[in-house]
Protein backbone atom coordinates (compact mmCIF):
# COMPACT_ATOMS: atom_id res chain seq x y z
CA UNK A 1 0.00 0.00 0.00
CA UNK A 2 2.70 2.43 0.67
CA UNK A 3 5.30 3.84 -1.22
CA UNK A 4 8.12 2.25 -1.99
CA UNK A 5 11.98 3.72 -0.01
CA UNK A 6 14.35 3.71 -2.50
CA UNK A 7 11.81 5.58 -5.30
CA UNK A 8 12.79 8.39 -2.67
CA UNK A 9 14.70 10.70 -5.08
CA UNK A 10 17.71 11.41 -3.30
CA UNK A 11 17.57 14.36 -2.83
CA UNK A 12 14.24 14.23 -1.11
CA UNK A 13 15.60 11.91 0.90
CA UNK A 14 17.99 14.17 2.27
CA UNK A 15 15.45 16.40 3.13
CA UNK A 16 13.10 13.91 4.60
CA UNK A 17 15.53 13.32 7.08
CA UNK A 18 16.63 16.59 7.87
CA UNK A 19 13.26 17.34 8.80
CA UNK A 20 12.50 14.76 10.77
CA UNK A 21 13.65 15.16 14.67
CA UNK A 22 14.07 10.77 15.04
CA UNK A 23 16.25 11.01 11.85
CA UNK A 24 18.20 14.57 11.94
CA UNK A 25 18.98 13.24 15.70
CA UNK A 26 20.39 9.34 14.79
CA UNK A 27 22.40 10.05 11.27
CA UNK A 28 23.31 13.68 11.94
CA UNK A 29 24.20 13.39 15.48
CA UNK A 30 27.48 11.88 15.48
CA UNK A 31 30.67 12.75 17.51
CA UNK A 32 31.73 15.86 17.01
CA UNK A 33 29.01 17.05 15.01
CA UNK A 34 27.37 20.32 16.60
CA UNK A 35 23.84 20.18 18.95
CA UNK A 36 21.07 21.63 17.41
CA UNK A 37 22.47 23.37 14.29
CA UNK A 38 21.78 25.73 11.97
CA UNK A 39 21.39 23.49 8.57
CA UNK A 40 21.10 23.89 5.23
CA UNK A 41 20.79 21.29 1.96
CA UNK A 42 21.74 21.55 -1.87
CA UNK A 43 23.81 24.19 -0.35
CA UNK A 44 25.49 26.05 -4.16
CA UNK A 45 29.55 26.48 -4.10
CA UNK A 46 29.02 29.75 -6.23
CA UNK A 47 31.71 31.79 -4.56
CA UNK A 48 33.63 29.92 -2.52
CA UNK A 49 37.52 30.34 -1.78
CA UNK A 50 39.11 28.35 -4.36
CA UNK A 51 36.54 28.69 -6.96
CA UNK A 52 35.07 25.13 -7.22
CA UNK A 53 31.45 24.31 -8.42
CA UNK A 54 29.01 22.43 -7.46
CA UNK A 55 26.87 21.59 -4.34
CA UNK A 56 27.32 20.10 -0.64
CA UNK A 57 24.72 17.97 0.03
CA UNK A 58 24.44 19.08 3.53
CA UNK A 59 26.31 21.94 5.51
CA UNK A 60 25.63 22.23 9.23
CA UNK A 61 27.20 24.27 11.96
CA UNK A 62 26.24 25.43 15.42
CA UNK A 63 24.57 28.85 15.96
CA UNK A 64 27.47 31.44 15.94
CA UNK A 65 30.49 29.47 14.79
CA UNK A 66 30.69 29.17 10.94
CA UNK A 67 34.31 28.56 11.59
CA UNK A 68 33.52 24.89 12.73
CA UNK A 69 31.04 23.94 9.62
CA UNK A 70 30.53 20.36 8.72
CA UNK A 71 30.19 19.71 4.85
CA UNK A 72 28.56 16.18 4.45
CA UNK A 73 28.04 14.76 0.80
CA UNK A 74 25.20 11.52 0.31
CA UNK A 75 25.37 9.02 -2.03
CA UNK A 76 22.12 6.78 -1.92
CA UNK A 77 22.27 3.10 -2.88
CA UNK A 78 19.05 1.10 -3.52
CA UNK A 79 18.06 -2.12 -3.36
CA UNK A 80 14.55 -3.30 -4.38
CA UNK A 81 12.85 -6.74 -4.09
CA UNK A 82 14.43 -7.31 -7.96
CA UNK A 83 17.88 -6.35 -7.17
CA UNK A 84 18.08 -8.41 -3.90
CA UNK A 85 16.96 -11.14 -5.47
CA UNK A 86 19.78 -11.13 -8.25
CA UNK A 87 22.45 -9.39 -5.90
CA UNK A 88 23.02 -6.00 -7.93
CA UNK A 89 22.20 -2.49 -6.11
CA UNK A 90 21.12 0.32 -8.28
CA UNK A 91 23.62 3.25 -8.26
CA UNK A 92 26.43 1.69 -7.11
CA UNK A 93 28.33 2.84 -9.97
CA UNK A 94 28.12 6.19 -8.87
CA UNK A 95 30.40 5.63 -5.65
CA UNK A 96 33.22 7.24 -7.61
CA UNK A 97 31.67 10.43 -7.63
CA UNK A 98 30.68 10.66 -4.54
CA UNK A 99 33.92 10.22 -3.22
CA UNK A 100 35.77 13.15 -6.03
CA UNK A 101 33.06 15.32 -4.54
CA UNK A 102 34.03 14.40 -0.59
CA UNK A 103 37.38 15.36 -1.70
CA UNK A 104 36.22 18.54 -3.38
CA UNK A 105 35.06 19.69 0.49
CA UNK A 106 38.26 18.57 2.02
CA UNK A 107 40.48 20.96 -0.55
CA UNK A 108 37.68 23.60 -0.02
CA UNK A 109 38.67 23.52 3.51
CA UNK A 110 35.58 23.01 5.69
CA UNK A 111 36.42 22.21 9.44
CA UNK A 112 34.83 18.33 8.90
CA UNK A 113 34.12 16.57 6.03
CA UNK A 114 31.86 13.48 5.94
CA UNK A 115 30.74 11.17 2.81
CA UNK A 116 27.42 9.22 3.89
CA UNK A 117 26.68 6.25 1.94
CA UNK A 118 22.99 5.69 2.41
CA UNK A 119 21.41 2.15 1.46
CA UNK A 120 18.44 1.98 0.90
CA UNK A 121 16.41 -1.10 0.75
CA UNK A 122 12.90 -2.38 0.20
CA UNK A 123 12.34 -6.14 1.18
CA UNK A 124 8.63 -6.01 1.88
CA UNK A 125 8.35 -8.32 -0.91
CA UNK A 126 10.60 -11.18 0.21
CA UNK A 127 9.00 -10.99 4.02
CA UNK A 128 6.13 -11.56 3.47
CA UNK A 129 4.76 -14.43 4.64
CA UNK A 130 6.96 -14.59 7.32
CA UNK A 131 5.79 -13.68 10.83
CA UNK A 132 7.63 -10.37 12.38
CA UNK A 133 10.17 -10.47 9.86
CA UNK A 134 12.02 -7.84 9.26
CA UNK A 135 14.81 -8.60 7.40
CA UNK A 136 17.21 -6.22 5.49
CA UNK A 137 19.91 -6.74 3.24
CA UNK A 138 21.87 -10.43 3.19
CA UNK A 139 25.81 -10.45 4.73
CA UNK A 140 26.59 -10.91 1.24
CA UNK A 141 24.70 -7.93 -0.36
CA UNK A 142 26.32 -6.06 2.89
CA UNK A 143 29.64 -7.50 1.74
CA UNK A 144 29.04 -6.26 -1.69
CA UNK A 145 28.63 -2.75 -0.28
CA UNK A 146 31.69 -2.75 1.71
CA UNK A 147 33.92 -4.10 -1.34
CA UNK A 148 32.90 -0.89 -3.18
CA UNK A 149 33.80 1.23 -0.27
CA UNK A 150 37.16 1.04 -0.45
CA UNK A 151 39.27 4.04 1.83
CA UNK A 152 41.84 4.31 -0.15
CA UNK A 153 40.89 6.93 -2.74
CA UNK A 154 39.06 9.13 -0.18
CA UNK A 155 40.94 11.94 1.42
CA UNK A 156 42.38 11.29 4.94
CA UNK A 157 40.45 13.77 6.33
CA UNK A 158 37.04 12.69 5.06
CA UNK A 159 34.93 10.67 7.33
CA UNK A 160 32.83 7.38 6.10
CA UNK A 161 29.49 6.86 7.81
CA UNK A 162 27.77 3.77 5.83
CA UNK A 163 23.97 3.61 6.91
CA UNK A 164 21.38 0.53 5.76
CA UNK A 165 17.40 2.27 5.92
CA UNK A 166 15.35 -0.80 5.66
CA UNK A 167 11.72 -1.05 4.62
CA UNK A 168 10.96 -4.33 5.88
CA UNK A 169 7.59 -4.53 6.33
CA UNK A 170 4.34 -2.04 4.55
CA UNK A 171 4.85 0.94 6.40
CA UNK A 172 5.44 3.94 4.97
CA UNK A 173 8.77 4.91 3.91
CA UNK A 174 11.18 5.82 7.21
CA UNK A 175 9.18 4.39 9.75
CA UNK A 176 11.35 4.02 12.49
CA UNK A 177 11.77 -0.09 12.24
CA UNK A 178 15.47 -1.36 10.55
CA UNK A 179 18.20 0.59 10.28
CA UNK A 180 21.86 -0.08 11.25
CA UNK A 181 24.67 2.10 10.79
CA UNK A 182 28.52 1.95 10.90
CA UNK A 183 31.10 4.77 11.08
CA UNK A 184 33.99 3.67 8.91
CA UNK A 185 36.02 6.70 9.83
CA UNK A 186 35.96 9.78 11.64
CA UNK A 187 36.67 12.95 10.16
CA UNK A 188 39.75 14.46 10.59
CA UNK A 189 38.95 18.40 11.99
CA UNK A 190 40.67 21.40 10.67
CA UNK A 191 41.18 25.16 11.07
CA UNK A 192 38.76 26.93 8.59
CA UNK A 193 40.38 30.03 6.53
CA UNK A 194 38.30 33.28 7.46
CA UNK A 195 37.46 33.52 3.42
CA UNK A 196 35.73 30.28 3.73
CA UNK A 197 34.20 31.51 7.60
CA UNK A 198 32.77 34.86 5.76
CA UNK A 199 31.25 32.57 2.98
CA UNK A 200 29.85 29.96 5.26
CA UNK A 201 28.14 32.74 7.65
CA UNK A 202 26.53 34.38 4.58
CA UNK A 203 25.12 30.59 3.27
CA UNK A 204 23.52 30.36 6.34
CA UNK A 205 22.07 33.34 6.92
Amino acid sequence: MHESLPDIPEGQLVKKLLADPYWRARLFGLAGFPRDPVVRDEVDLAGVPGGVKGEVDVLLCRPGRPDLAVAVEVKRIKFDAWDIERGSPKKLHGIGKAYEQANRDAGVGFAQVYLYVIVVVDSRELNIGKKQSYEGLSNDHRGLVRRALPLVGLDARVGLFEVELAQTVDNPPLWPSTWGGELRRNAQPTIQTPELTEWVTRKMG
